[in-house]
């Protein structure tokens, strides 16, 4: 029971970190206002209207924003905690493996990018 517990909240930090990436993206870029996180079949999101100049650099920024997040606490929690811990080693490749999947998977952060680059709106 507690090893449940355990990985459910591993889940929930990487996601956490996950959509704070897309938030600060948002705000940092002033790409538009921030509505409150939202959750579907897919998975939790953001929910945010853009900014009528938002152009498509500041909506791949935010569409990377997760990524990064996630990529910077895994390199960070390697480089700073001791990798001796398995849970330390847990957190390093759940947040690695969340912004790799989300860049690859169909309809994810990845897939966005890769539209506005298809489409010349970069």
């Amino acid at each position: 029971m507690l090893l449940v517990l355990f990985f459910v909240l591993l889940f929930c930090q990487m996601l956490f970190v996950h959509e704070i990436g897309h938030i600060l993206a948002v705000v940092l870029t002033r790409a538009g206002k921030i509505k409150g996180i939202g959750f579907d079949r897919k998975g939790p999101h953001i929910l945010w209207q853009p900014f009528e100049n938002c152009g498509a650099g500041k909506m791949m920024a935010v569409s990377a924003g997760g990524p990064a997040l996630n990529l910077i606490v895994a390199v960070a929690v390697f480089y700073f905690l001791p990798c001796e811990s398995d849970f330390v080693m847990l957190v390093v490749y759940t947040n690695l493996m969340t912004a790799v999947v989300n860049l690859v998977y169909p309809g994810s952060d990845g897939y966005q990018i890769y539209g506005l680059l298809k489409h010349g709106r970069a």
